[in-house]
């Protein structure tokens, strides 16, 4: 199917919708959605192969003299140092500080309190504290009064169920029905777990109230007892029970400042939560060991201002830290937008930052060594980590590099990692890079086993099993699980991993749980959710995690299959999904994939084939299921980069419209068209110096409205009506001179519609005929200013100047020849608005997805850069960039005489950098300039960025002023001169320099146009086609990158983003801007559209039918409340209307209120009321952090797309704000933006 037949498709559609009765009304749009991937196969592994065994011993622990075998004897020596202890962060209050000896005493009371109560040695606990210090003292109170804490993760909320509340109450009832040790500030929250839980025995204490017990307690315990309890994932339906006892602990005390250096002298950083085992275990329990200084912050503080880690870091002279991969990334990504003031840290002091608790992604890591190494950090100070709960957490270690991205490193091929893998260059397709964690500790072994729990050789992926002195000694009370886990001694961790080269490298997980953000969530419990959404069949849901790029972390994918009759509107269901297991488990997915009974995996035995759903989504099997992305989940696999193709386009013919048709051409083309019967009347126009008419022949003045409005009066009032008009002044082969070029082409286009509008001959079909605009095929000539037409033309029809309006490149041709192609194009009816002839040959420009081939030639080893109009949004951020490199050399030119300081406060690296006030279009002073730069640097120019252009602000802020028809010749001149002036300047300095590279940045309106950016849109056409002209005619090496939007930056800082994004151009953050230039440029593509939205509708007609071969039918329907329509009923009547299986339908009903959700009373909204500045300020705050307009007092946080991260920043924002102090718990408990206003007035 043809993409010129969609609009017959959406009639038949539409047609078939509007005959069901109980349709008020409905609309009909086609989708074109990406094909597998046909080139994508599976590679031979190869024979299989011997070698060393995949084993890999520690040292052996040598405990030193006088290290203590109890925690209570390593809190003892701690305490014997006055003066150092532990400072806890708090963002609004003032540092507090304690010392260990009053950490010690405090405990000691506490305890103390805890026996007078009744409660025996040996006693569980369960830890629910409102913040850290509380924590620490309720912790340690436990150790030294000899009883085992057990902390919990503190749940959303004590009154609505939730996954983190089913692990407290497994925790609790396993335990026995322990006591829940607490503060003040949640006592009386958590005693609501007894009407929750329908139960009468929870019992509480307070720690604010134990603490006055007038003596303390130091219970004495053994090195067997046991010390801790660590709640872990299971796959048997409740969590297990990790028991670590004095030895185990200790073992890992004394082993780790062993493998490390580490010593009294350290300060540490943790703001993980401390129920975490690298919280509470691997920094806090190791730093006591140290009897070092401990710096302790919050998880929320951080996750509202992820910089924070660095202010903290900078302020307390941090010497070690650690933190999950996705916090690095959320650290990279802030930097990036961050303003140079803030970035003034001193982080050389960082000696240690430990990378676990989820996969660890080598380029995150390699991004944040490089964007903090101008701030001292280390290039070696990140050290990838493994360890679990059971291990007494981190006991394999390794070193990543910030200036060598391949150590530490392995790039393999991921479709071998289910055997031996093979490893292959980064660039080839199918791969994928994985960090080396190491080698484990002193005390601590490690093997890769198979099913069998045989010994692999190295380079083969199996079971990870681990041994040694840290190692649990058991789950509690858990004798199946403890089978299961142990053999020989070997306990078995449900990673998968390989050895190569006696290093550890993990590849996955085995066992049913995901690890995503360094938190763990059980598969069953994830699936359980989704399971109580309506719409979906029960039991038939799977839980999975992927990498997400974007993220730098796993992101979650979940299956469900859809009940009967819910099929039709399986995208409700799956949205419906999305906010269940937001509002439920914390975590959106990041893909939800709806499908049939029959395409849901299962063995015999009903159990959930997690991994053969990924490999059908993967395959392609599943793609016709894959819903289209909304604004809350993404599409983690659409492309960002693009290339434009060239397609046969039929023609499909029409009869013209009865009328004259004027047109501005060579005579001799014009009086060929005269000669055509099809054409009843031909009015001839020739460019001169003056108006002039002679009978059916004029002349006027070429980019002059008041001549060409004139002309189209006069031939009215002659003629009679006007039925189409041909502009084909360009046509003929261009005038050397650019201006009289740009004369004749942008500037006459724009006066002859301004003309249409003058003459009120709207009513009109432009013909725009050209000769030079594009390079389909070898051999063509291009003429980069008559280029300028294509955004031209793009903008008038999205402008609607005129009822149609069409560009067509004609090859050379003699005129009888041309008119003939005139005619084609005056007498086809389809809607292209770009078609170029070749070969007697109709070809229309769509768009398909980057294939970025084989890599160009690395670049040089001593850089140089020139940044032309490098001092502006992009020129920034590129410039941030290329200054880590301590070889580069950048010359940076623009307008702004502050540019250096701009550059100085905001670009930082070992880089040279010198920024000149220069005008791009001058060649003398950029020649002068980029020469005398080569002599002093002794090195040639490496590269050309023109990032010139001139500002839009105007155009967004009065488009009706910028309209093609209002526009006037000097914004359009405005508009060219920095991109067309600039660019035939720069490539003048290039003319001797050939292997230099030109990288061209314009914008994606010059390909699709834009309202009320004609002008810009023409200027971005200029250098496609110049990248034309100079890498396909000339053969020098260029880069055109045509940008979609960069997020509050460059031409869109004060442009509406949404509106840019409705029409299917994406927001790109900075960085990764940076990133997608980089692999442009170093890839060998020369013409690149980025950052395409390819599922919004309306890219369809642009979209390569070959690259994107099913069509989605999308019915969105309005009914009649007293006749509701039954979606199943609707989908089947379209369904069968269009009769093709290849074709996919889906409806949706459309609301006919507003967005209040069930929770949106009349009463909740009037009490909204109440306080309408407070209400309209949590409004605000949440638009700020969602980055949506249409937020309502009813609003529901996570329905409307709010995830754990976006509550974090939303409650810090109110905050810092409203200078109150509000937790996330309060926003899960008062989830609306009216019901959190008024527990705000409430707190205040």
């Amino acid at each position: 199917m043809t993409i010129e037949s969609l609009s017959g498709l959406e009639l038949r559609a539409l047609v078939a919708a509007r005959a069901v009765t109980g349709i008020v009304d409905a609309t009909v749009t086609v989708r074109r959605k990406r094909g597998p991937n046909a080139m994508a196969s599976t590679p031979d592994p190869g024979p299989a192969v011997t070698g060393p065994p995949a084993h890999i011993d520690g040292l052996p622990l040598r405990w030193r003299s006088g290290a203590p075998r109890t925690l209570q004897a390593a809190l003892a020596r701690a305490a014997a140092e006055p003066g150092r202890g532990l400072t806890y962060l708090q963002t609004g209050q003032a540092p507090l500080c304690q010392t260990y000896e009053q950490l010690r005493s405090a405990a000691g009371r506490i305890a103390a309190g805890l026996r007078l109560d009744g409660l025996p040695a040996g006693a569980p606990v369960i830890l629910q504290t409102s913040d850290n210090r509380s924590f620490l003292t309720a912790f340690w109170a436990c150790v030294v009064g000899g009883f085992v804490p057990l902390p919990v993760a503190v749940p959303p909320s004590y009154t609505r169920d939730s996954m983190v509340v089913r692990r407290l109450r497994h925790a609790w009832e396993q335990l026995g029905h322990p006591l829940v040790l607490t503060d003040d500030h949640l006592q009386e929250r958590v005693a609501g777990l007894r009407r929750l839980w329908d139960v009468d025995d929870v019992r509480t204490a307070s720690v604010d109230r134990l603490g006055d017990t007038p003596h303390e307690l130091h219970h004495p315990v053994a090195t067997d007892d046991t010390a801790l309890f660590l709640l872990t994932s299971g796959s048997t339906g409740a969590p297990k029970i990790v028991r670590h006892t004095h030895q185990t602990l200790c073992a890992f005390l004394e082993t780790t400042a062993q493998a490390h250096g580490l010593g009294p002298d350290q300060v540490t950083l943790n703001w993980m939560p401390l129920d975490h085992v690298g919280g509470i275990v691997m920094s806090h329990l190791r730093d006591v060991g140290l009897g070092c200084e401990q710096v302790i912050a919050g998880v929320d503080d951080f996750l509202g201002d992820p910089l924070r880690w660095l202010d903290w870091a900078h302020e307390y002279r941090a010497t070690s830290t650690w933190a999950p991969n996705f916090a690095f990334s959320l650290v990279n990504r802030a930097l990036q937008e961050s303003s140079p003031e803030r970035q003034n840290w001193d982080l050389s002091t960082l000696r240690f930052i430990g990378n676990g608790g989820e996969a660890v992604v080598a380029a995150t890591a390699h991004r944040f060594l490089q964007l903090l190494a101008p701030y001292g950090l280390p290039p070696d100070a990140i050290r990838p980590v493994w360890g679990m709960s059971e291990t007494s957490s981190g006991v394999v270690f390794s070193t990543l590099s910030g200036t060598d991205s391949g150590h530490g490193v392995v790039t393999v091929d991921k479709h071998t990692l289910t055997g031996q893998v093979r490893e292959i260059a980064p660039t080839q397709r199918g791969a994928t890079t994985l960090v080396e964690v190491g080698v484990p500790v002193p005390g601590v072994s490690v093997r890769i086993v198979d099913e069998k729990r045989a010994v692999l050789p190295e380079g083969w992926v199996g079971r990870l099993e681990v041994r040694g002195a840290t190692v649990m000694p058991g789950y509690h009370g858990n004798t199946e699980a403890n089978a299961v886990s142990y053999a020989d001694g070997w306990f078995s961790t449900g990673d998968l991993a390989l050895v190569r080269g006696g290093r550890l490298i993990i590849t996955g997980r085995e066992k049913d749980t995901l690890v995503i953000r360094g938190a763990n969530y059980l598969c069953f419990e994830i699936e359980a959710v989704v399971g109580e959404v309506e719409g979906v069949l029960p039991t038939y849901a799977a839980a999975c995690a992927e990498p997400s790029a974007a993220e730098g972390t796993d992101q979650l994918v979940v299956f469900c299959a859809v009940a009967p009759g819910h099929l039709a509107v399986a995208d409700a269901v799956a949205h419906r999904v999305s906010a269940h297991v937001a509002k439920h488990i914390g975590l959106r997915p990041g893909r939800v994939i709806a499908v049939d009974a029959a395409e849901f995996r299962k063995t015999p035995s009903g159990k959930v084939q997690r991994g053969e759903m990924l490999a059908d989504l993967y395959s392609g099997r599943l793609a016709h299921r894959e819903l289209p992305a909304d604004e809350n989940t993404g599409d983690p696999e659409a492309p960002w980069l693009y290339e434009p193709v060239w397609q046969p386009l039929p023609a499909v013919r029409e009869v013209p419209a009865p009328g004259v048709h004027v047109v501005l051409a060579a005579q001799p083309v014009v009086a060929h068209l005269r000669s055509d019967v099809r054409l009843p009347a031909v009015i001839g126009v020739s460019p001169g110096t003056r108006w002039s008419n002679n009978g059916d022949d004029y002349t006027v003045r070429p980019g002059d409205s008041d001549d060409l409005a004139a002309l189209l009066a006069d031939v009215r009032r002659r003629h009679g009506p006007i039925a189409g008009i041909v502009h084909g002044w360009t046509a003929s082969p261009a005038p050397v001179a650019v201006a009289e070029n740009l004369r004749l082409s942008a500037y006459t286009l724009c006066a002859l519609l301004a003309a249409v509008e003058k003459a009120s001959a709207t009513d009109v079909r432009v013909l725009v005929v050209s000769r030079g605009a594009y390079w389909v095929r070898p051999g063509d000539r291009v003429s980069p200013c008559i280029a300028t037409l294509e955004g031209l033309v793009r903008t008038a029809s999205a402008e609607r100047a005129c009822e149609r309006i069409r560009l067509v490149d004609l090859p050379p041709a003699a005129p009888r020849r041309i008119a003939e192609m005139i005619v084609t194009e005056l007498t086809c009816a389809d809607e292209a608005e770009v078609v170029a002839v070749r070969d007697n040959m109709r070809l229309t420009c769509r768009i398909r997805p980057l294939d970025s081939g084989a890599p160009a030639t690395p670049g040089s080893a001593l850089p140089m850069y020139l940044l032309a109009g490098g001092a502006g949004g992009i020129g920034i951020e590129l410039a941030r960039s290329l200054a880590a490199d301590s070889a580069a050399v950048l010359l940076v030119t623009g307008r702004n005489p502050d540019g250096e300081r701009l550059l100085r406060e905001r670009v930082t690296g070992p880089a040279v950098i010198e920024y000149h006030v220069a005008d791009v279009t001058d060649p003398t002073v950029l020649g002068d300039l980029v020469a005398d730069a080569e002599r002093r640097h002794g090195r040639r120019l490496t590269a050309v960025h023109q990032l010139a252009g001139a500002d839009v602000i105007d155009h967004w802020r009065q488009p009706l002023a910028h309209t093609l028809t209002r526009e006037t010749p000097e914004e359009l001149t405005r508009m060219l001169r920095p991109k067309v002036y600039g660019t035939l300047a720069l490539a003048e300095i290039l003319n001797d320099r050939p292997q230099t590279l030109l990288v061209l940045c314009s914008s994606v309106i010059g390909h699709f146009g834009a309202v009320s950016f004609g002008g810009y849109a023409a200027a971005n056409s200029f250098l496609r086609g110049f990248a034309d002209y100079w890498g396909r005619e000339l053969g020098r090496p260029v880069r055109y990158v045509a940008w979609s939007q960069w997020r509050d930056t460059g031409m869109n800082r004060d442009g509406d983003a949404s509106a840019a994004t409705r029409r299917g151009f994406r927001d790109i953050p900075p960085a990764h801007g940076v990133a997608l230039l980089q692999e442009i440029v170093s890839g060998s593509a020369g013409h690149v559209l980025a950052g395409l939205d390819d599922h919004n509708e309306r890219l369809t007609s642009d979209l390569d039918p070959q690259a994107y071969p099913r069509l989605e039918v999308v019915v969105r329907f309005a009914d009649d409340a007293a006749r509701p329509v039954d979606p199943a009923r609707l989908h089947a009547a379209v369904h069968d209307r269009l009769g093709d299986d290849r074709i996919t339908v889906r409806v949706e009903r459309r609301s006919t209120g507003g967005r209040a959700t069930a929770r949106t009373s009349e009463a909740s909204l009037s009490g909204a009321g109440e306080s309408d500045g407070l209400v309209a300020g949590v409004i605000e705050a949440w638009r700020s952090v969602l980055g949506q307009s249409d937020i309502g007092p009813g609003d529901d946080f996570f329905e409307v797309g709010g995830t754990s991260l976006d509550a974090a920043r939303l409650i810090d924002k109110i905050n810092s704000g409203m200078g109150i102090r509000l937790s996330t718990h309060d926003l899960y408990e008062n989830p609306t933006a009216g019901d959190l206003s008024r527990h705000i007035e409430s707190v205040r």
